[in-house]
């Protein structure tokens, strides 16, 4: 009895001690659950664990604040219970690739939260028992949506610091480079760190009220989407009234506003394909407008290319002004020089014909103009003007104009009307001028762009015009005029007063002649 009784209490103490034991472990196996789930809940990377049928099995508290959801109310569902279709899928191709992989994955994902969009990177791996079996997949996603948006906004500022750089070096090429050639720089640049199929930059003339494009540049920068050269932009592509674009009024209003313009519609402009997307910018100065910047796509521009669009239009308007501004005192300078030469000639001149030759042509070589003649009235029938003088590119025109001093069709152009009317006429664009009709095939196939007749009066009356040719539109300024007017009104000074001489010395002649023939008597 005493040795069953001593059995009896060895067993108790055995199932006492067992129990103790495995007290002991499940407490252990709590402290150990609870410092895991601490640890999980306390870092900063979002942890989540999904069975092999992608259910939810665990999220730390970082994943439950990130998607504001409980984790009892999470478990047991699938991605597309939580995420847009579009997201799920994407997870859970991931989820499988990992399975099929048996190996640790990592990923980038996008993940929609309540504040936005956040970018993780991934590793997802498999969990597996003590028989090396999977039961589930792992993910450990580390947020880098401040870290990818650095890195975005650091690329931005390099590219919008490389195309203020490109937009700075094509204005500082030297007077050489001529403002259309340093504005098609200015769009192939920003066609080629903004991307977009074409950019164009226009500038508004302001007498005409029209857009002149001077520049072009991208894959799609024309409607037969070949690329359109700056050789290839002539006056009749390039020029259209405000009035006739949509984007006119932001040009000639100077509106500081950047606008999105779709280009879907009939009140699209014909240098506009249809079917895309693009951003108009003014070219302001001091509040001025100057023209206008344009940049289209395939797709909607994001804003940090409005914004670069934004600074780059500001350099360019800079660029203009400085350019017109060297531009002007050159043609100052050249002027300057031109009336001096020909105020030289005109004192040192004893012969007509003489004088009007060299007038012509130091306003063609000193001055830069295309072609200068001068033509003298006819009192004939078809009152003709007779040219007497030229220099410069002419190559048969004066032969082929049929030029009258009349009313008539061939009397109502520059030099017609200027002798006619004893007044100053002038063509800004030979390409639309409609008093030009008669005459604009042979002015336009001799490059002869604008065009100026100044009459040579005497007593009130023109005896004939100092006519000039230059290539480029709006060659004439209202301060060019002026002096041009003035070296006309020397030159016919100068030829009136070497026919004064000429006739003087004849009658001296004549009198000494008369003279001795009376003396013999």
């Amino acid at each position: 009895m005493k040795k069953r009784g001593a059995d009896f209490q060895k067993t108790i103490d055995a199932l006492l001690a067992e129990r103790g034991e495995r007290q002991r472990a499940e407490e252990a196996l709590r402290i150990s659950e609870q410092r895991l789930q601490d640890i999980l809940d306390n870092t900063t990377a979002v942890v989540f664990v999904k069975d092999l049928e992608l259910r939810y099995i665990l999220v730390n508290r970082e994943y439950e604040r990130r998607h504001q959801v409980q984790r009892e109310k999470i478990r047991g569902k699938s991605d597309f219970d939580l995420h847009p279709h579009d997201v799920a899928e994407l997870v859970r191709a991931n989820d499988r690739q990992v399975i099929e992989a048996g190996a640790p994955v990592q990923f980038e994902e996008s993940v929609p939260m309540a504040e936005g969009e956040r970018q993780y990177v991934v590793v997802k791996f498999l969990l597996r028992d003590r028989a090396g079996k999977p039961y589930a997949v792992c993910g450990i996603a580390t947020d880098i949506t401040e870290l990818k948006r650095s890195e975005e906004l650091q690329v931005r500022r390099a590219r919008q610091a490389a195309l203020r750089a490109d937009i700075h070096g094509a204005f500082c090429r030297g007077a050489e480079s001529t403002l259309q050639t340093m504005l098609q720089r200015c769009a192939e640049a920003i066609v080629r760190h903004l991307g977009g199929v074409s950019a164009r930059l226009w500038t508004l003339n302001d007498r005409q009220s029209a857009l002149e494009l001077q520049a072009s540049a991208g894959p799609e920068n024309r409607l037969d989407g070949e690329p359109l050269s700056v050789d290839e932009i002539t006056p009749s592509y390039v020029r259209a009234p405000v009035s006739q674009l949509r984007t006119g009024p932001i040009a000639e209003e100077g509106n500081p506003q950047l606008i999105e313009v779709l280009l879907n519609d009939d009140r699209s402009d014909h240098l506009k394909p249809k079917g895309q997307q693009g951003a108009s910018y003014p070219l302001l100065v001091e509040g001025r407008s100057l023209g206008l910047l344009e940049l289209f796509a395939r797709e909607s521009l994001g804003q940090d290319t409005l914004e670069a669009l934004e600074v780059v239009a500001d350099g360019v308007a800079q660029g203009i002004e400085r350019k017109r501004g060297e531009e002007k005192l050159a043609r100052l300078n050249r002027t300057l020089q031109t009336l001096y030469q020909c105020n030289q000639a005109l004192v040192r001149a004893s012969e007509e014909y003489e004088l009007l030759h060299s007038v012509c042509r130091i306003l063609v070589e000193v001055g830069g103009l295309r072609m200068a003649w001068v033509g003298y009235r006819e009192f004939n029938e078809d009152k003709t003007v007779r040219p007497v003088a030229q220099a410069g590119y002419e190559a048969g025109y004066l032969a082929r104009i049929n030029i009258t001093w009349g009313d008539t069709d061939n009397g109502r152009g520059p030099t017609g009307t200027a002798i006619r009317t004893a007044t100053t006429c002038w063509t800004s664009d030979n390409q639309t001028d409609p008093n030009l009709g008669p005459w604009r095939a042979e002015d336009l196939s001799h490059g002869y762009a604008s065009s100026i007749s100044l009459p040579l009066t005497s007593n009130g009356h023109a005896f004939g015009a100092l006519s000039l040719h230059a290539e480029e539109p709006d060659a004439f300024t209202e301060s060019a005029i002026e002096q041009y007017t003035d070296l006309a009104n020397n030159l016919a000074y100068g030829v009136m007063a070497i026919r004064h001489a000429r006739n003087a010395n004849r009658q001296s002649v004549k009198f000494a002649n008369s003279m001795r023939r009376w003396r013999s008597a």
